[in-house]
């Protein structure tokens, strides 16, 4: 399962990159 979390977590990060660069 931590793999799966980690995954979540990136997505979310890249997400939040995302807004900020927009």
């Amino acid at each position: 399962m931590p793999g799966s979390f980690y995954g979540l977590t990136t997505i979310l990060l890249s997400s939040i990159g995302k807004l900020h660069l927009y």
